[in-house]
Formats: structure tokens, C-alpha cells, sequence
């Protein structure tokens, strides 16, 4: 899912929270929000690594590109690169810490709420197998079945 629909999706659950949940505040709703929004974060910090560029726009055109290329032309047999705020290894850590940090029990759920988003765009165009959801399925594919992981492209 793009970036403006994540920002407008996540705006309106977080106004829905905190004009319907009376336990929700100002500050409740804007970390939901916020990690609804910058998860996608972790796109920017695999151009810049792939790339050794800074340039955001530059970045959103080459995700975008990717998605036009692979996603929206159902190309199958790819793997996408590991987003390291989208698998699941980092929205378990982030529940963790809401014991010790209970505000960040609403950064997981806007976590959880983005990934959702994700779920539901790749899957209305069929490209559900493109991304890992958990790392390491991704590594014990590797390791272990080296045969079965030839047939991926890692893009």
C-alpha cells in the first residue's frame, strides 16, 4: 500500500480511537498513528543502503517501480527485501517493551494495523508470497533448504 493511503487510513482510526475510546488521549492516537505511518521507514533505509543515496524522492520512485514491475504485473517467484519494521520478529519486540512501556501498546497496534493495510493490498493483487513475514523463515530457507530457495529472486 502506498505511503498517502497508510497516512489517511491511519488518521482516521486514530481520530475513531480517540473520539469513540474514552482511555484513548491525544498522545495515544498519535503514536498509534505514527507507527501506522514511519514503518515504512524501513523502505527508505534499503534504498539508501542498496543505493548510497539520501534522496527520499528518489526512493519513493524506486519502490514505486518495483511495485509496478513486480506487484501489479503478478510476477511470481520473487522474494521482496526484508522491511525490518514489517516481519513480525520487530512487532513481537515492540509488544514486549509495552509491558515496561505501556504507551507502546498503541505503536503495536499501529503496527499491526499497517501491516493488515499491507496484507490486504498485496493480497487484492495476488502477490502475497513476494514478502517474508517472519525473518526467519527467510534464513532457515537459506540454511536448510538451499534447493527450494534457488527458484525465489531477491529483489
Amino acid at each position: 500500500m502506498l505511503p498517502k493511503q497508510h497516512l489517511a487510513y491511519g488518521t482516521l482510526v486514530a481520530l475513531l480511537l480517540f473520539f469513540l475510546v474514552p482511555q484513548v488521549g491525544v498522545l495515544e492516537a498519535a503514536v498509534f498513528l505514527f507507527f501506522t505511518f514511519f514503518i515504512d521507514v524501513d523502505h527508505y533505509f534499503v534504498y539508501v543502503i542498496r543505493n548510497g543515496d539520501l534522496s527520499l524522492t528518489k526512493a519513493l520512485k524506486y519502490f514505486d517501480g518495483m511495485r509496478k514491475k513486480y506487484a501489479l504485473n503478478k510476477v511470481s517467484n520473487i522474494k521482496t527485501p526484508t522491511l525490518i519494521f514489517h516481519i513480525w520478529e520487530f512487532l513481537i519486540l515492540i509488544l514486549v517493551l509495552s509491558f515496561f512501556f505501556p504507551i507502546l501498546i498503541f505503536g503495536f497496534f499501529g503496527l499491526v494495523f499497517h501491516v493488515f493495510l499491507d496484507f490486504i493490498d498485496m493480497r487484492r493483487m495476488g502477490v502475497l508470497t513476494h514478502r517474508d513475514y517472519f525473518y526467519i523463515t527467510r534464513v532457515i530457507r537459506r540454511k536448510f533448504f538451499a534447493r527450494a530457495d534457488k527458484k525465489y529472486t531477491y529483489i
